[in-house]
């Protein structure tokens, strides 16, 4: 093989193996590593258990607030008699927290599934969405509130008087919200975006920080392990569990 040939053919060979690695590297971040099934219709909303066995999400179609395992095995479940649950995250080990989409309402509820408190709260007169995501910062003793869109923004409410403290009105590289996942180590918020199939980590004022591409349908619900560099997900349409790796 003379010289100029020999040339030619490393550099495709190089170039073929960098396009290789390119779609590697891109591709894996796109697909979720795990899948599991969840015999929970509609899971909507997701968020670790205290008891660290796995999570916490809620049925928006039936009601059931159901315990899944890590692989989305059914651990125990509980039915309350509203429907149209969007979003779930614990106040403390015992309690958990829920939001209704066709009404602006916070119910706080045992893991047994006593109901503490059930109360609406005010929103402007504008709003015309539901509230998609929620999430506590105990050391604030603030729940934040995110809202889909028309007006897409995050709304950070007292946990005690359900008194609106502040609201940050998020850009147009969110097509939607559709859940919050809030890591109290980093103090930052992971939110979720079901139409632009993307997890953003995000500082408090909603500023992405990183996006993550998650190609997957109707990804309802969040929560992440930045220990394990892991993003747990669920799927209404798909009634899944989705894994990915960041």
């Amino acid at each position: 093989m003379n010289r100029p040939v020999l040339v030619v053919t490393i550099s495709l060979t190089v170039f073929a193996v960098a396009i290789f690695l390119i779609f590697f590297v891109f591709a894996k971040k796109e697909k979720p590593l795990e899948y599991y099934d969840i015999m929970i219709p509609e899971p909507s909303g997701l968020i670790f258990s205290s008891d660290g066995k796995g999570f916490w999400t809620v049925s928006d179609r039936t009601g059931e607030v159901a315990q899944i395992s890590f692989t989305g095995q059914l651990i125990r479940r509980f039915t309350l008699k509203e429907v149209d649950f969007e979003a779930i995250t614990h106040f403390n080990d015992t309690v958990l927290v829920l939001t209704r989409e066709g009404k602006h309402s916070i119910m706080f509820v045992t893991i047994n599934g006593e109901i503490l408190r059930d109360e609406e709260f005010e929103l402007d007169q504008k709003s015309n969405s539901g509230i998609e995501g929620l999430a506590y910062v105990e050391k604030e003793n603030i729940l934040i509130l995110a809202q889909e869109k028309k007006p897409r923004r995050l709304i950070e409410i007292d946990a005690t008087t359900l008194k609106v403290k502040r609201e940050i009105k998020l850009g147009k590289q969110f097509p939607d919200v559709s859940d919050i996942y809030y890591d109290s180590k980093s103090n930052q918020l992971w939110i979720l975006s079901d139409q632009g199939e993307f997890a953003a980590r995000c500082n408090r004022d909603g500023e992405i920080i990183k996006k993550h591409k998650l190609k997957v349908e109707k990804l309802e619900g969040i929560a992440v392990d930045p220990v394990k560099r892991k993003i747990y997900t669920v799927s209404d349409k798909l009634a899944g569990m989705f894994i990915f790796d960041y």
